[in-house]
This record gives C-alpha cells, sequence and structure tokens, in this order.
C-alpha cells in the first residue's frame, strides 16, 4: 500500500535524470562554479544570494563577494563587530584563516562618507545642513582647538580593521578617501601598520574646513583670537597631509613598492586669502612626493593659491607616469560662497596660472585624458602641444583656441568639449571630426557636429533653459539623419517645472526617434517644494511609464530639487507599473540630501514592460576597481551619473 510521502515522490524522465546529474557535476567542480559566479560581482546581491544556497556555493562565492570590499569610514565600526568573533578563531588556529572574510580580500576602499554627503555635491544642489555625527559627540570646536584632534573613526576602527588584516597575512591594495581635519589620525595610523602604508594605491582628499562642517555662527570673538586660531589650526591641518602622504611615499620607497598611481584633491574651503593652506615648502615636498609616481592627477584648489601656492608646484613638477589630467579651478566671486578678490590680484591669479599650464602640457605630450575647468577669465592656451595618445579634451571655458591643426594632430580623440561659437565651422569638418563618439558643449553649437558627423553617440550639452533649447525635436533628427548613433544623452535643465516634464519624455525619446538610446540621464534644477516620498515614487512612475516605448533603454539617471529618497523597495515595487523593457539599472538622487540611491529592475519575461521585482544596490555596486587597486569614482559628478562606455559600439558597462 502506498504512503502519502510515497505518492508525492516525482520520478524523473531518464533525459531529466541525466540533465540533473550534467548540472550537478558542473556545480560540483569549484572552478567552473567560481567561472560562473564570477559573472555576478558587478550587483554584489546576487553573489550574497549565491552564498545562501548551499555550502558548496557559499564557498565559492565568499571569497567573491569579499575579494573587492568598499567601507564607509562611519559603518567599520559595526564591521569590526562582525568580524571580531572570527579574527578570534584565526589567531587561534592559523590553519583556518580560508574561513576568515578578509583572507579573500585583495582590494580596500575606506572612505570619508560623512565628509563626502556634506562637501560632494554639483553647485544646483544645496543639500540641508547636517551637523557632522562624529564630531557632534565631542562637543563644540572650542573645547577641542587642538590641531592634533583625534578622529577616533580612524585611530580606533580603521586601525582595528588593519590589525585584523593583519591576521591574514596579505594585504590588499588600498584607497583612501579622508577630510583634510583627519590627516593627523590618517598619519598615525599608517606609520603603526607600514605594511598597509605600502599598499596605498589612491589618495582621496577633501577640504572639511571646519567653518563649514560645524558652522561659523557663535564661534566668533570679539578680539579676533578665534580666527588667529582658526587659521593657525589650518595650516597645521594641511601640514599634517604631507606628512601623511610622505609616510606612505617612505613606506613604499623602503620596500620598493609601486602601489600609489592617484591622488586627489578637492579643496572646497572658502577661506579668506590670509588663511594657509601649506607654505612653499610643504607644497613643494608633497608635489615632489608624488610625481614621480601618479598616474591620475585630479585637483581642485581656490585659485587664491595661484602662481604662489599649490599650482606654482604642482603644475611644476614633472610626472613622467602621468595619464589622466583633471584641474577645477574655481574664484570665489563664482564659487559657492562668493568671497571677492580686486580685479588686479584676479588678473594676476589668471595670468600666473595660465602660464604654468602652458608650460605643464609642454613637458607632458603623455597625456591621454585632460580636462580642466576654469572660468572665463583664463587667458587662452596656444594648444601648440601634440598629445600622442590623447582619447578626451575637456575644456570648460570659452575662447579656448583649438583649431584644425589640433584635430589633425590628434587622430584618436573621441571625447571632446567645446564652448566657442568660433569651433562651430571647424567641427563640422568630417574630416577632422571623424572619429568623435562623445560631444560635450554648448547645445547650438553641437547640433552644427551632428549635421555632418553620423558617429556622435554620447550628447553632454550645458545646462539649458528647457527642452526645446536642446534641439530635441522630431523633425530636425529626421533631418539630420543620425538619429540612429545616440546611445546616451546626459541633460540638465533649469526651467522645467517637473509636472510638465513627464508628457514630453515619453514623445522626445522614443523609440522611433532614437531607436538604440541606451542610457539617460535626468537633470531637473528649478527650485521645487520638496515631495513627499510617496509623491517623489508617483512622480518617478510617470517617468518610467512615459519611457516605456525606449526599447534600448538600460539605465537612467533621474534627479530634480523636490525629489525625497524613496520608499523601501517592497513599498516601491506597486507604485512602479509600466517601465522600459530593457531598463536593467535605475538610479535616483534627491539633492536636498545629497543622496542617490540605485536599483536592479527585473521584468517578467524580456522586452515586457511590467516589472516582477526591484532591487535596491549597494552605492558601491556602481564602483569598479582596476588592477592597480584604483577605484572608478569621476572628479566630474555628472561625468559620474554615466555606467556605460559609449565611445563603443554597442555601449559597455564600464569596467
Amino acid at each position: 500500500m502506498e504512503s502519502a510521502m510515497d505518492l508525492d515522490v516525482v520520478v524523473l524522465s531518464a533525459a531529466a535524470a541525466m540533465t540533473e546529474k550534467a548540472v550537478s557535476r558542473v556545480f560540483n567542480i569549484p572552478e567552473l562554479l567560481q567561472a560562473t559566479l564570477v559573472h555576478a560581482t558587478r550587483d554584489k546581491v546576487d553573489l550574497f544570494s549565491a552564498s545562501t544556497v548551499s555550502k558548496r556555493f557559499r564557498a565559492v562565492a565568499v571569497p567573491l563577494l569579499w575579494r573587492e570590499l568598499d567601507v564607509p569610514l562611519s559603518k567599520i565600526g559595526k564591521l569590526n563587530q562582525t568580524l571580531l568573533p572570527l579574527n578570534h578563531a584565526v589567531v587561534a588556529n592559523p590553519r583556518d584563516v580560508h574561513l576568515f572574510p578578509l583572507a579573500h580580500t585583495r582590494y580596500l576602499r575606506i572612505w570619508d562618507d560623512e565628509a563626502r554627503r556634506r562637501f560632494r555635491y554639483e553647485p544646483h544642489s544645496k543639500p540641508n545642513y547636517v551637523h557632522t555625527p562624529w564630531r557632534a559627540k565631542e562637543g563644540s570646536f572650542n573645547d577641542h582647538a587642538n590641531p592634533q584632534w583625534n578622529d577616533r573613526r580612524w585611530e580606533s576602527d580603521v586601525s582595528n580593521l588593519f590589525s585584523a588584516l593583519t591576521t591574514t597575512g596579505k594585504t590588499p591594495l588600498i584607497e583612501l578617501s579622508f577630510g583634510v581635519i583627519s590627516s593627523s589620525s590618517v598619519n598615525r595610523v599608517l606609520q603603526d601598520f607600514p605594511q598597509m602604508a605600502e599598499r596605498v594605491a589612491a589618495i582621496r582628499v577633501l577640504s572639511d574646513a571646519i567653518e563649514d562642517v560645524d558652522g561659523m555662527q557663535g564661534l566668533m570673538s570679539d578680539d579676533g583670537s578665534f580666527v588667529a586660531t582658526l587659521n593657525e589650526e589650518a595650516g597645521e591641518w594641511w601640514a599634517a597631509l604631507v606628512q601623511a602622504v610622505s609616510t606612505i611615499c617612505y613606506a613604499q620607497d623602503k620596500a620598493d613598492s609601486h602601489a600609489l598611481k592617484a591622488f586627489s584633491i578637492e579643496d572646497y574651503d572658502a577661506a579668506p586669502e590670509d588663511r594657509p593652506r601649506m607654505d612653499s615648502d610643504d607644497w613643494e615636498t608633497l608635489a615632489g612626493a608624488l610625481a614621480h609616481r601618479i598616474q591620475q592627477l585630479s585637483i581642485q584648489l581656490p585659485v587664491m593659491e595661484g602662481i604662489e601656492g599649490g599650482y606654482k608646484h604642482i603644475l611644476g613638477q614633472d610626472w613622467p607616469q602621468l595619464r589622466h589630467f583633471y584641474l577645477k579651478a574655481p574664484t570665489f566671486s563664482l564659487d559657492r560662497h562668493g568671497w571677492f578678490i580686486p580685479e588686479e590680484d584676479d588678473d594676476r591669479l589668471w595670468d600666473g596660472l595660465q602660464e604654468c599650464l602652458e608650460t605643464f602640457f609642454d613637458r607632458h605630450t603623455h597625456l591621454e585624458h585632460i580636462e580642466i575647468e576654469a572660468p572665463y577669465a583664463l587667458p587662452p592656451l596656444s594648444l601648440s602641444q601634440t598629445f600622442s595618445r590623447l582619447k578626451r579634451f575637456s575644456f570648460y571655458k570659452k575662447e579656448v583656441g583649438v583649431t584644425a591643426a589640433f584635430f589633425l594632430r590628434h587622430p584618436t580623440l573621441s571625447d571632446f568639449s567645446f564652448h566657442d561659437p568660433d569651433d562651430a565651422q571647424l567641427l563640422s569638418d568630417e574630416k577632422l571630426a571623424s572619429v568623435l563618439r562623445v560631444v560635450r558643449g554648448v547645445e547650438y553649437l553641437v547640433i552644427h557636429v551632428f549635421f555632418d558627423n553620423k558617429g556622435i553617440s554620447h550628447f553632454v550639452p550645458e545646462p539649458a533653459g528647457v527642452f526645446s533649447d536642446l534641439c530635441l525635436d522630431h523633425s530636425v533628427w529626421q533631418e539630420i539623419g543620425s538619429a540612429h548613433s545616440f546611445t546616451c544623452f546626459n541633460l540638465e535643465l533649469y526651467k522645467e517645472d517637473i509636472q510638465d516634464v513627464i508628457p514630453q519624455v515619453g514623445s522626445l525619446f522614443h523609440g522611433f526617434v532614437f531607436p538604440n538610446l541606451t542610457e539617460l540621464v535626468l537633470t531637473f534644477t528649478k527650485a521645487e517644494e520638496l515631495r513627499s516620498a510617496t509623491d517623489s515614487a508617483k512622480i518617478l512612475r510617470g517617468i518610467l511609464t512615459a519611457l516605456q516605448f525606449a526599447p534600448s533603454l538600460r539605465a537612467l539617471h533621474f534627479e530634480f530639487m523636490g525629489a525625497r529618497p524613496l520608499p523601501p523597495d517592497a513599498e516601491l515595487l506597486p507604485v512602479l507599473r509600466l517601465v522600459p523593457p530593457a531598463l536593467e539599472y535605475l538610479s535616483w538622487h534627491s539633492p536636498v540630501f545629497n543622496q542617490t540611491q540605485y536599483y536592479r529592475l527585473i521584468n517578467r519575461a524580456p522586452f515586457e514592460v511590467n516589472l516582477e521585482k526591484i532591487q535596491s544596490l549597494p552605492a558601491s555596486s556602481r564602483l569598479r576597481v582596476s588592477r592597480d587597486g584604483i577605484w572608478s569614482q569621476n572628479s566630474n559628478l555628472r561625468d559620474d551619473k554615466c555606467i556605460f562606455d559609449h565611445t563603443h559600439s554597442p555601449p559597455r558597462l564600464r569596467f
């Protein structure tokens, strides 16, 4: 007599049994399973899911999951708590080191998320002031007027993490991102762990001046003593940065290490002219220590540094390994803080910077990527040099001085920015612009290029008022006949009302107009009343519904000034009904909170518009790390919104 359990047994056919055995055999071979799971490393969430399937899957997925460790500074304490019991087990029995997750970490990124949230944003974004949490617990600045101000996040949390890494016997390549005020603590940790300093591949520095972090109100004294103290300590903070960089370089020289390849400094400090950053000797020390190592250099300093400060020493050095050069030189009159510079001083500073750049380019013709953001006051450069491997040239100012000879000397140039009316006829010459794939510039100039150049795929115009300013009209594109080549638009509009946007988006980016549109970035900067999370989700629903007839769209970035962070995935899914059939990646930015949310979308079936699942992705899913240990983050925040490389056909996900 058959039992109930007997009736529930499913007997596989011979063919099905053979198939099951074949699949099992594949998964029983760790190398084949790893080759399969390695394709899931991009979004991370798939690896996490795989690690819960079985012990066999976990044994392969966990090493891949921990291979690239991207951890914000505020979360390192919790990470240490999780790893502590495992660390004790490894110390007690070193043979079990393979069970310790950090043993599999090959690339480590530690970054100050609080400083980045407070300082790193586009000019149109004016995020609400948020008191820096780690300092809020320490009391007011007056209680800690000490240039060696301890940052416990580094001296305790990061120190403990480095200690755990030492038990593995393997040191990953490390990228460090920190604020200037933390430099002294960073230096102490690296001195305690020289083996970590030997493996630092990238240094990214933010200027987190105390006046910007904790506010100046209530801290000013009648006799000016506070300002004097602050000036003195600001100088010591910057001097500590030089010491930290010197510690890294000394450790690498001693170990014959060539790990350090990227350096970035972004100074948002609106300090008056009399506040020192570094004296001439410190700038010279910093530039001299870095020059022969660095392949990627990004500097953003106030023009107050000018010919007498950082620019003189950084641009005056020879950088034989340098490939990627980014410079942003705002004036205070144009900066977010509004400091005024006398006209005669302004002219002197810009003339000095122009001279530095000319001689710098004369000595560095091996550059592949040149990007400069400077106001109109900077005199035109001659651009008489020939950069034999130049791929991108972006100069965000008028009167750049580009000539036909410049294009003829640079046949590998595929990414170009132009902002001068005289360039229109020049760039419409198909022979001169035959290899261009990415074009940046004023919208009314770009349209001239498109009439003759059929290879443009990525369009990044300067901020415009409304859609009509961009010549995004069906009849115009039919006349041009090049709409099929476009795969990406990165647009920023400052006059469009968000309610008027939704009806326009569907027709402007319809598949009949741009059949191969793969990526779309829409940024609306007109002041808007802050919406609720639910209303923000409804705005997103309208945009996605309007774009459902964009058949090739795989990635969308959307932001407007009234956006609030979206609700949890479970609440968001029912709101989002129809989506573009090929859409995989979505990012939603809330400027007031300076917060970006990342999602992966899964439809019910290929080429269907009904959304089945939405998954939140960690911010690290947008980053890729090279074999050199350098994580892919752009100094140009607008460019950072794109995740595809549109110089290829079809476009490729970066890295």
